[in-house]
């Protein structure tokens, strides 16, 4: 919702007929809510029996507060200054896959602070408890605000992408279907 709330005005304004609720809970699920008619989520693949189509794939990248890109010392593709983790639940070995991926190595004895959302994730980081893998372009408005910047430009590419998600009893309804096309045009990876 921090990608797509600050949007959201521009449909509520060109639908005043269509009512919008915003439901966050349960983000770690691999399931599209029963009781919603369109959701955004994580799959590895398309959900069976379900419409949906995909938005783009989750590309995480290190981001902390300004002061701690400052602090951050690496030689030789190694992090040798101090440099806690944050650690989502959903992806307890992002860190790892992404060293592996970047070529940097971390540090073995960081201090590591789990976190069960997003949102605490970003909000840690933000208060410079750590370092944080947050998703892009989803931590792209952080990023514009200042209050969290990129510590490296290297990102990993997870094995898991949005996509937006609405049952087939649903999907043909005309206020499903404007929403969709709205998010389709406004947010779905143009490649």
């Amino acid at each position: 919702t921090d990608y797509l709330g600050p949007r959201l005005s521009e449909f509520s304004e060109a639908n005043p007929d269509i009512d919008i609720q915003v439901g966050t809970r349960d983000e770690s699920a691999e399931k599209h809510p029963a009781d919603a008619d369109v959701s955004i989520r994580l799959f590895k693949s398309p959900p069976d029996n379900m419409q949906s189509d995909l938005l783009f794939p989750l590309r995480l990248v290190p981001a902390g507060p300004p002061a701690f890109k400052k602090a951050r010392t690496v030689r030789k593709k190694v992090i040798v200054s101090d440099f806690p983790l944050i650690v989502h639940e959903t992806q307890p070995k992002a860190w790892k896959r992404w060293a592996k991926s970047s070529g940097i190595q971390l540090q073995k004895d960081s201090k590591v602070t789990r976190l069960d959302s997003m949102i605490a994730v970003v909000r840690a980081a933000e208060q410079g408890i750590g370092a944080a893998l947050v998703p892009v372009p989803l931590a792209d408005l952080w990023f514009k605000q200042g209050s969290i910047v990129r510590l490296f430009k290297e990102e990993l590419v997870a094995d898991r992408s949005y996509y937006l998600v609405r049952n087939e009893d649903k999907a043909e309804a005309e206020p499903v279907s404007r929403l969709c096309d709205w998010i389709l045009q406004n947010f779905a990876d143009p490649t």
